[in-house]
This record gives structure tokens, C-alpha cells and sequence, in this order.
């Protein structure tokens, strides 16, 4: 099974926004788990900050990018989403590093891997 790292802005001017991008991502997870490709998410954090501050904690934000930074070690290719993002660029020259295939739309994946195709 291949692992694929979605990368993707996640913060934006507004929690509406932010929403948006973490929906695209989502949607872009479901169809490649779907596909039979594991997925690495980092936008699923969005929500672990939520939930945070609804506890009164504070959230850990940008403390993230950190661990993704390790995970993009453990994925055999990267799903870069539209859209600016310092983080982004960051994971971006990580995976340059280790050589990773970047796919900018999960149907780019699925044509190149059609042995997964409905593996899920």
C-alpha cells in the first residue's frame, strides 16, 4: 500500500476559510483511502485546536509542522493542494530532499498507480 502525504494551506483570514481548506484536503483523503492508498493528513490537526480551545487549552498551531516534517520520511509520495502557504513550502523542500514523487490532483495518483485502484 503507498503512502501519500497531503500537503495543503490550512490557515487562512477567517475560520470559514480555514474550513474550506481543510474540507478540500479532506476530500482529497477520502478519495485516495477509497483508492486504497494510505493517507497522512496534517489538516485533521485544525480540528485537535478546535476541540483545544473549546477546553480552554491553547491550541499548538504551527507546533505541528514540526512531527509533519517526519512523517513526509515515512510517505512514498506527496498530494500538494492549491493554494499559499509557508508550511507548505516548508514540506515541499522536504520532499524534494527525499526524493518524493509530488502530484498536484489525486487523479494524477490514481493514473500513475492503477494497481490501487479499488484496493480499499
Amino acid at each position: 500500500m503507498y503512502r501519500v502525504y497531503i500537503a495543503g494551506p490550512i490557515r487562512a483570514e477567517s475560520n470559514a476559510l480555514e474550513l474550506e481548506n481543510v474540507n478540500r484536503a479532506m476530500e482529497a483523503g477520502y478519495k485516495l483511502v477509497k483508492a486504497g492508498f494510505a493517507v497522512y493528513l496534517p489538516h485533521t490537526f485544525w480540528f485537535v485546536d478546535r476541540l483545544a480551545i473549546m477546553d480552554g487549552r491553547e491550541p499548538i498551531q504551527d507546533g505541528y509542522l514540526e512531527q509533519d516534517l517526519h512523517w513526509i520520511l515515512a510517505c512514498d509520495m506527496m498530494l500538494r493542494l492549491p493554494g499559499k502557504s509557508a508550511g507548505v513550502e516548508k514540506e515541499l523542500i522536504e520532499a524534494h530532499k527525499c526524493c518524493l514523487p509530488i502530484f498536484t490532483t489525486v487523479e494524477e495518483i490514481i493514473q500513475k498507480y492503477p494497481e490501487m485502484k479499488g484496493v480499499a
